[in-house]
């Protein structure tokens, strides 16, 4: 009860100020009239009380509208979505035609039903006790690696097959870049950086889209779209990362989007330092994990896609 006498006491002590203070000011003693306050320009008033700190911007890489804004979002978006439409519209294992005629073995390649232990071996299947040599099954036609005996390896079939993967991306990207530039004419202060970062998304997004539908077939492209989908959500190429929900904030740096976007803000407005270079450099990384599905863990995912491919063919439903 003390204490709350005391709390009291000093509040009342405060209200008691204020009361004389308002006091002063209405009696017009000590301090400005309100009259000659309320006289003044309501212009010059309204102006202050919207405004009381005037700031002085200078703007270092200013963007001309919001459509150059915008520009590296949508221009990335297009990248990746031309590369899924590649892999959509196009094989991405080769043939056993074409593998035929580039080993110089004629028109089709000499696969018949049965194999030996020594070829089965070299495809990566064993015998097991007491199985006869002649009833071994040959890999699936079409898929990748069934030319291995011959003297033609995965690695071969997937950087010859990636080659005109990566040339049309480059084609896509390139007419994408030039047309924001020339057709859409958007401000772009390094027009040769602009091109650079096109043909780097190009190559790392259809490179990446390659791997993972070579690797898993459907799957790989399903997992492209829903990529997508994160990337569009989690760039932070229309709203800034750190405004997005945390989810989107933990997950965004390990997203190709925002170091594609980066790398093109600062081609078309102007960078800080080394940010566009370490912008693409960041964004070329992800070639490594790309090389790494395509190149060494796509082994034992081509022996499960060829046995999830055996059984629906046997179902003669798919």
């Amino acid at each position: 009860m003390g204490d709350a006498a005391t709390t009291l006491n000093a509040s009342a002590e405060k209200l008691d100020s204020l009361n004389k203070q308002l006091t002063a000011v209405v009696g017009g003693s000590g301090m400005p009239d309100l009259s000659q306050i309320t006289s003044t320009d309501p212009d010059s008033i309204a102006t202050l009380l919207s405004a009381p700190v005037s700031v002085n911007r200078i703007a270092l890489y200013p963007v001309a509208n919001y459509g150059s804004a915008m520009t590296p979002f949508y221009t990335v978006l297009s990248i990746w979505v031309g590369a899924i439409i590649l892999v959509a519209m196009m094989k991405v294992s080769v043939s056993d035609r074409e593998k035929a005629k580039v080993l110089g073995l004629g028109e089709t390649l000499p696969m018949g039903e049965t194999m030996g232990v020594k070829d089965a071996v070299i495809a990566g299947r064993t015998a097991g006790p007491g199985a006869m040599l002649d009833v071994l099954r040959k890999p699936r036609p079409e898929s990748p690696g069934n030319a291995r005996r011959f003297g033609l390896h995965p690695y071969q079939e997937y950087f010859g097959r990636y080659a005109i993967f990566g040339a049309m991306a480059l084609l896509q990207g390139t007419l994408v870049c030039l047309g924001d530039m020339f057709f859409l004419g958007v401000q772009c202060e390094h027009p040769l950086q602009f091109l650079m970062v096109g043909w780097l998304c190009a190559l790392v997004f259809s490179l990446l889209i390659y791997t993972l539908t070579v690797s898993f077939g459907d799957i790989g492209k399903a997992i492209a779209v829903v990529l997508l989908v994160m990337q569009v959500a989690g760039s932070g190429g229309t709203f800034p990362i750190e405004t997005l929900p945390p989810f989107f904030q933990t997950i965004c740096k390990w997203l190709l989007f925002p170091y594609g976007v980066d790398a093109m803000h600062s081609a078309m407005a102007g960078s800080f330092g080394n940010e566009y270079w370490v912008s693409m450099g960041k964004l070329a990384l992800f070639i490594l994990p790309a090389l790494l599905l395509g190149l060494v863990l796509r082994k034992p995912v081509m022996r499960l896609n060829d046995w999830i491919i055996r059984n629906l063919e046997s179902t003669k439903v798919m």
